[in-house]
C-alpha cells in the first residue's frame, strides 16, 4: 500500500519527532514503510497530514480552532487524517493519542502494540476527536533519591522515560535536587562546599548474591 504522512515545510524538531514516531506506529502495526513528504501525494491510498494550519497549511481545510494543548484527530470523507494540536508539542500528544484508537498502550517503560491479528489489514480510523486538557500542568517528578531509583541515571537512560512521558501527554517535569548532591558546583556567599553524597548518605551494603 501507498501510505503518506505529510509534514509542513515549516516543522521543528518536536513535530519531526510526532513524524518519526507515527512512522513507526504504520510500521510495527501494519509493516507498511509510509513515504515522509511536504505534500499529498497522487495515488495515496491514505494519507496523514501532520501538525496545524501555522506549520503545515494542507491541515486547513479539516482544521478546528484549539488552545496550544488542544488535539485534532479528524477523519475526512476521503483517504485523508489530520492529527495535530496547538503546539509542536500537542501534535506529538495528537498522534500518540491516534495510536491509542490503533490499540497502542502507552506505558513509562515501552509501548505495548495489539496482536499481529489485529493489524492484518491497514485501516484509517474512524475518528472526529477535538480535545482539550482539564488539567493544564502534567508533571513528573525525576532523579528520586534512593539507590534504586534513577539518582544515578545518565542522560541516556533519561531519554527513553522522557519520550513516553510525552506520548502520555506530560508537560512538566519535577527536578528535585537537594544541596549535598553533586549535580551542581555550589557556593554561596564565599563558602563553597567540601563534601557531597547522593542517596542522603544512605550505605547500600553490597553482597554477593545481587545482581
Amino acid at each position: 500500500m501507498h501510505i503518506v504522512i505529510v509534514r509542513g515545510a515549516n516543522i521543528n524538531q518536536t513535530e519531526q519527532i510526532a513524524v518519526n514516531d507515527l512512522g513507526q506506529y504504520i510500521k510495527r502495526l501494519f509493516g507498511i514503510d509510509a513515504l515522509v513528504a511536504d505534500a499529498p501525494q497522487d495515488g495515496a491510498d491514505a494519507t496523514f497530514l501532520v501538525g496545524n494550519p501555522s506549520t503545515n497549511p494542507h491541515t486547513q481545510d479539516h482544521w478546528q480552532e484549539v488552545s496550544e494543548q488542544g488535539i485534532v484527530i479528524r477523519r475526512s470523507p476521503d483517504t485523508t487524517l489530520t492529527v495535530g494540536g496547538g503546539s509542536p508539542a500537542a501534535t506529538l500528544w495528537a498522534v500518540s493519542k491516534l495510536a491509542e484508537c490503533y490499540g497502542v498502550c502507552h506505558l513509562l517503560e515501552e509501548d505495548v502494540y495489539p496482536s499481529a491479528a489485529t493489524c492484518e489489514k491497514f485501516y484509517l480510523p474512524e475518528v472526529d476527536l477535538v480535545q482539550e486538557p482539564t488539567m493544564s500542568v502534567r508533571s513528573w517528578r525525576v532523579i528520586n533519591d534512593l539507590g534504586f531509583g534513577p539518582e544515578y541515571w545518565g542522560i541516556e537512560d533519561y531519554k527513553p522515560v522522557l519520550h513516553q512521558l510525552a506520548k502520555l501527554s506530560y508537560n512538566m517535569i519535577n527536578v528535585s535536587i537537594y544541596p549535598f548532591q553533586p549535580f551542581l558546583d555550589l557556593e554561596i556567599d564565599g563558602i563553597k562546599r567540601n563534601w557531597t553524597t547522593l542517596c542522603y548518605d544512605f550505605k547500600y551494603p553490597i553482597t554477593d548474591d545481587m545482581p
